[in-house]
Order: C-alpha cells, then structure tokens, then sequence
C-alpha cells in the first residue's frame, strides 16, 4: 500500500523494483477507496510513466496492479523451446555479490543469501570462486556450506573454494570453518590462486577450464578475475581459404592434425570488484561480466571501483563477442536505470549490454 499522493512525486514516493519491474498500486476497479490506496487510474499512471519514464514502457494492468516492465538495451531473440537457465546473478553493492554459473556448476563470490536464493541448487556447486576476501563477497560461505551438510540432498558432494592467494581476510575464514565445523559429512577443500593459475573443469574433445587473472580492488588485499575458457579446434590460417572439397581431402588423408590448430575461447569472465580490467585479460570473451558501481565520476571518492562508461570502454577494447553485463551498481542509481539504458541504447555498441539492477536476482538464459 502506497499513501496517495501527487503525480509529480511518483518516481521517489510509491514505486518499488521487483523481479517483474516497477510496480504502482492503483485503486482497483469495483474496489471501495481506501486512504492509503494510490487512487490515480491506470490510465494516469500510463500517460505519467509514457512521458517521465519513456515511450518504450509495456504496461500491463492486473491484480490491481500496473507493472511498468523493463525493457531491454538490444533485444535478444526469443529463446528456444526447452532453452535452460545459465546464470543466476544477484548483486547489491556494499550487501552482497553473487554469481552461479549453471553450465559448469560454479558459483564466482559467495556473499549473503545466496543459499536462501538456490535452495537445493547449492548441491549442484561443485567449484566456489571467490575474487576477495570482502564481506559482501564471501558472508554467504557459512550458510552455503552448513546447508550442504544438512539440507536434504547429497552430502557426500566435495565443494572446493579457490580464493586469491595471500587473502588475510578468507585465511581467517577457514580458520574459523576448522575450528566450528568438525563434522562435515563431504570433503571440503580450500584453494590458493595466483593469476595465471588454471583449474581444470572438463577433459575430453572440448576441455573447459577455469583460468585466474589480476584485478585491483583495495591497498592489501589480493583480488582476482576469472575467465571460463573451452579449448577449440579451427583451421590453420594458411588453409582458411581452401575449397571445402580440398579441406576434406586433407582430413581424408590423414592430416587433420597438420592442416588445425587448438585456441582457447573464453565463454564467460568475472572480474568481481575492481577499477577497470585490463582488456587484454579478457580479449575475445563471448560474456563479461564488469563493475560498474558509478555513473558519474564525481560520485567516486576512491579508485577502487569502476563506472558504466569505462566498463563500457574495456569491452570495447576487449572486443566483447555477445555481451556485457553490468553488477554492482550504485543503489543511488536505482531510479534512473531507464534513462541510463537509453544512454547506453544510443552509443550503438556492437554487443548487447544489461545492467543487474541493485537488489534484484537476475537470471540469464
């Protein structure tokens, strides 16, 4: 219930952000005025929301309620019959930063209620990374691996935890997990990394692996991105234009081996809190997720975060493949998403680019 109030004050007083979008209440049709109704007719609310917000709005009345759905920076196309989820993200900066990354089970940071938002998900988790050691990113670890050894599910499931090598703050973290958690029904293992290091997901014809690089966050504590890598075959350059007919007599006579090379393709990199990547670190990478705690720059009081546009700008120079995905944002902002997405709609980038809207779980198909 929202007190009803004038139609100028709309965007600070009565609406609210969910899962669906920005939500007003209205008095429902048929339904007696109660004072703390927001009367205004659904038609009010769509003319308002038409020249305040943007013509792109969907508006649609049910329930009483007029949902202002969010609409999309470059529209994906519809999904598949059947298609799965593949990333969960929850971000809210200060609170807590998550990310589970269904393909291959991992969960990048582990903060606060993670384990509320998975429920028997977290079973599947078989790799946590974390980028470091900070509260938000590492507070929902205890929850995640108490609830593991007594939720119902398979408690026999090993978790490892790959955490920045040096980590003062995940060190004191495992100290404490010894000392109040000596009766773990499955093998937990801890995990030093260093940029550059490699952790192995998947062997076979496409092996996947998980590959450590640098980021700076804060003076005095390590913090680390990571890239998921698939190792592909292609063409040798020199054979790239060859008739398809000659290119499989080659292969016919035996020398796939001479005519293909293997390259390493990132499908998916977190940088986790940071000022802005170093492009050359994530070159190529099909999704990349970056900070973007800022809008403007005179918000920022210390160098350790980033802002939209220089994400937006390690993208570019990365030569991001599909799209950017903007988290830790602001809750400052929460209320001019709309105007940034045009912003951001209006510099025509060549990949797609979301923003995880502060406190919302999003997921990703």
């Amino acid at each position: 219930m929202f007190w009803a109030i004038g139609l100028d004050r709309i965007p600070r007083n009565i609406f609210r952000i969910n899962r669906v979008g920005i939500a007003f209440t209205h008095l429902a049709r048929g339904r007696p005025a109660d004072p703390t109704d927001f009367t205004y007719p659904p038609e009010a609310v769509a003319t308002w929301c038409k020249k305040e917000l943007s013509e792109r709005v969907v508006l649609d009345d049910w329930g009483g309620v007029t949902y202002v759905k969010r609409t999309w920076i470059n529209p994906p196309p519809p999904l598949p019959l059947g298609a799965a989820m593949k990333a969960l993200i929850f971000s809210k900066a200060l609170y807590s930063t998550w990310i589970y990354y269904s393909p291959d089970r991992i969960l990048f940071d582990c903060g606060e209620g993670v384990s509320t938002a998975l429920e028997n998900k977290v079973f599947a988790i078989k790799h946590v990374f974390l980028s470091h050691g900070h509260a938000d990113h590492i507070s929902g670890l205890m929850g995640l691996i108490n609830i593991r050894n007594n939720a119902m599910g398979d408690h026999e499931k090993e978790l490892r935890v790959y955490y920045p090598a040096g980590s003062f703050f995940v060190s004191e973290l495992i100290t404490y997990f010894a000392r109040t958690n000596r009766n773990l029904q499955y093998e937990l293992e801890w995990i030093p990394l260093k940029p550059g290091d490699r952790v192995t997901l998947l062997s076979g014809k496409h092996p996947r692996y998980v590959e450590a690089f640098a980021t700076v966050h804060t003076r005095g504590e390590p913090s680390l991105g990571y890239n998921v890598c698939e190792v592909r075959r292609r063409l040798k350059s020199k054979y790239r234009d060859l008739p398809q007919e000659e290119i499989v007599a080659l292969v016919r006579a035996g020398k796939k081996e001479e005519i293909s090379e293997t390259y390493g393709q990132y499908l998916f990199s977190y940088g986790g809190d940071s000022v802005p990547l170093n492009p050359s670190l994530v070159r190529g990478t099909e999704i990349l997720l970056h900070e973007a705690t800022f809008v403007d720059e005179e918000d920022r009081k210390e160098y350790k975060h980033s802002t939209v546009w220089e994400a937006i700008e390690v993208a570019k120079k990365a030569e991001v493949q599909k799209e950017l995905i903007l988290f830790h944002l602001s809750s400052r902002y929460r209320w001019d998403l709309q105007k940034l997405e045009q912003k951001i709609a209006d510099l025509n980038l060549p990949f797609r680019v979301r923003i995880i809207p502060p406190g919302e779980l999003v997921e990703i198909e």
